[in-house]
């Protein structure tokens, strides 16, 4: 975006000079000048900062490798969600630019972002051509740009895709979640029809991150941790009833409990990987203003009503190389796979890349706490 606005008002500029028999070198300057100015509220910060409590509790006992992920022709794609697929995986990630449409969408300060998927074989290597999807959610007759964080989720044999997009209003501070089941077609997966909306009859403007899991063979969603409140969907109408309200039996040190990975049954519970963020200072453009430290944990709960919270990590999960070499201190989970001795965590980081990380199944485990 800012190569394409230094060249846009750079043109113009030397044809001032042209048409007003300027000295080019002086239009030059003022271009440069005028693109400086311009992109002073575009402010692309760093978080310096990573909190001394995380740095002390972070955990990594239980990690056997993590992997980065890059995306051929998507560079930057991240927040990714993973699924077992035949003989490897399904993976979602999300992309905010990949051609020169978007660039100039992001120009006119309309957020794009799209979704897309790409299989790997069982040693997380890519095996086949990455494509997005043609997603429909707010409008019926134009495909989204600005979908974003998709949570693959498994349950009776299908592939259900959730995400969150523009809500009632096309703005980006009115945001809902979506549901759509994806379907093989042609060698690729794709949205079987129109994405459903998901409601609830408390929901906010802004909504993000529930979490899937299954229980007596219908969609649940995690809406809150504090309280735990669950939703019941009827994939139909959307309509999400509220049938289930605790309150955990811990605090967390690390801000709000913010949804992640889609939960799937362990040990007689439902594990789920969260992330929450506190607030820390960051360097921009304009000097100091306000980041985040992103943390990544889990909890076990009950995987019948009332969905009890049972165990949870008392401590963010992670290397300490993915948590301080990270320019925005983002970690972002979104997929978990278990299999009969690892459990897998895609994840994503730094809003730019996508990474996944192998756990020792028993030693996770025995991070959980009572």
């Amino acid at each position: 975006m800012l190569i394409v606005t230094f060249l846009i008002l750079l043109t113009f500029c030397l044809f001032f000079a042209k048409n007003k028999n300027r000295n080019k070198w002086f239009s030059l300057s003022v271009g440069v000048v005028v693109t400086i100015v311009a992109l002073l509220p575009f402010r692309t910060y760093k978080v310096s900062i990573l909190e001394p409590s995380i740095q002390q509790n972070l955990s990594d006992q239980s990690i056997l490798q993590t992997k980065e992920i890059s995306i051929p022709g998507y560079p930057g794609a991240y927040n990714p969600s993973l699924i077992p697929c035949e003989d490897g995986y399904l993976l979602s990630f999300r992309v905010k630019k990949y051609d020169v449409a978007s660039w100039l969408k992001k120009i006119k300060n309309v957020r794009t972002s799209y979704l897309g998927l790409v299989k790997l074989d069982r040693h997380f290597q890519i095996c086949e051509k990455p494509y997005l999807l043609d997603i429909y959610s707010y409008a019926s007759d134009q495909i989204s740009h600005s979908a974003q964080d998709a949570r693959l989720f498994q349950m009776d044999g299908k592939t259900l895709l959730i995400f969150n997009d523009y809500g009632d209003s096309f703005h980006r501070h009115n945001y809902k979640l979506y549901c759509v089941e994806l379907i093989q077609q042609s060698g690729k997966w794709k949205p079987q029809g129109a994405a459903l909306p998901l409601n609830y009859e408390k929901q906010i403007t802004i909504e993000k991150n529930w979490t899937p899991f299954e229980s007596k063979g219908s969609l649940h969603l995690i809406y809150s941790t504090t309280p735990h409140l669950i939703l019941k969907v009827n994939l139909e109408t959307g309509v999400c009833t509220e049938v289930a309200k605790t309150d955990p039996p811990f605090n967390w040190d690390y801000g709000i409990i913010r949804g992640g990975t889609p939960a799937y049954p362990i040990d007689g519970g439902l594990l789920t990987l969260f992330h929450s963020s506190i607030e820390v200072p960051a360097d921009s453009l304009l000097g100091t203003t306000r980041g985040r430290n992103y943390v990544m944990s889990g909890y076990l709960f009950e995987n019948k009503p009332p969905f009890k919270l049972k165990k949870w990590i008392p401590h963010p999960i992670g290397t300490l190389d993915d948590y301080a070499r990270n320019r925005r201190k983002v970690i972002f989970p979104g997929g978990l796979v278990i299999t009969h001795d690892q459990i897998i965590i895609a994840w994503g980081k730094n809003d730019n890349a996508i990474c996944l990380t192998v756990c020792d199944k028993q030693k996770l485990m025995q991070e959980l706490v009572s």
